[in-house]
């Protein structure tokens, strides 16, 4: 897959693979009160086609936190050909966090917002691959190590909150993990009209008759959309399939992911108190249905 002959660049808590003759790959490591923070890239001006670059990223053994947060500055690739992987592991058959391809952001250009990459394991392997036909400006990444979580690179806590200890402790207007919500967006206010009061002390919108949301927008009478908490939710995934049955319950079965089992069948059941309530189905035996994505499903005599 890769040539015989290698360089091996250790820079501390970071090492760098590039095979020789081929693509350079750029990195910059430096500590910041005690945090290991850096940036990475595929190199100067445009990358090379038929590119591999791979980097492992490691913190230090004596940290008691094991998170690593990666931060996409820029990337621009050949959509569909070149790709970024990034496992949570110091290898690629370390679970797969995510796949990355395509004009995402680059200089003024945004399509959209991503969130950070976040490796568990204390190590995080990235992995770029070109083909033969075409290459792009390539990419800008920043990670840190025992860092709190930001939607921004360059900001403790998206801007809005101090890091203690991996946690933000976030200001009195914002919350979240990252501090990136507002507690009360647009101070509860929609359309010119206020439909609520904003409670400083649990960070929330406390809607009037009739109106919900996080900032009041939604009417009780047109139904509404409501964010839903679980200790045990299910993993992302696509390509899977969604009932409705007649007894409230929405069974959602099996999909694509990138590191769990594909053959996982959930429902969300409604019950009497107005609670929702998350269950997985297990089986036993060989009744199991098989692995399955990209699938239909249907309700039949009040079966799946």
């Amino acid at each position: 897959m890769w040539g015989s002959e290698w360089k091996v660049l250790s820079l501390c808590f970071l090492c760098v693979w590039t095979e020789v003759g081929g693509e350079s790959c750029g990195g910059d490591k430096k500590g910041l009160r005690g945090a290991s923070k850096g940036w990475l890239s595929d190199g100067v001006g445009n990358y090379s086609e038929t590119s591999h670059c791979t980097w492992v990223i490691s913190g230090p053994e004596r940290s008691a936190s094991k998170n690593i947060r990666l931060h996409l500055k820029e990337f621009a690739t050949e959509c569909g050909w070149d790709h970024l992987y990034v496992y949570d592991g110091d290898s690629v058959f370390s679970p797969l966090l995510g796949v990355f391809s395509g004009l995402t952001r680059l200089g003024r250009y945004k399509v959209r917002s991503i969130p950070e990459v976040v490796a568990t394991s204390g190590s995080m392997l990235i992995h770029f691959y070109s083909d033969v036909a075409y290459n792009a400006s390539g990419f800008n990444l920043t990670y840190a190590i025992d860092a709190c979580p930001s939607l921004k690179h360059d900001l403790t806590c998206s801007g809005h909150g101090t890091c203690s200890d991996g946690i933000c402790q976030c200001d009195d207007d914002f919350k979240g993990e990252a501090c990136s919500v507002p507690s009360c967006p647009k101070n509860c206010v929609y359309n010119g009209s206020r439909r609520g009061t904003c409670n400083k002390e649990k960070k929330r919108c406390d809607c009037f008759e009739g109106y919900v949301g996080e900032s009041c927008s939604q009417s009780l009478a047109s139904g509404y959309w409501k964010k839903l908490s679980f200790s045990d939710p299910m993993p992302p995934r696509s390509s899977h399939a969604s009932v409705l049955s007649d007894d409230n319950k929405i069974w959602i079965i099996g999909g694509e992911t990138f590191s769990h089992p594909r053959h996982i069948l959930s429902y969300i059941k409604s019950s009497g108190t107005n609670q929702l309530e998350w269950k997985r189905v297990h089986f036993e035996g060989e009744k199991a249905p098989s692995p399955r994505y990209g699938h239909t499903a249907v309700i039949h005599d009040n079966r799946v």
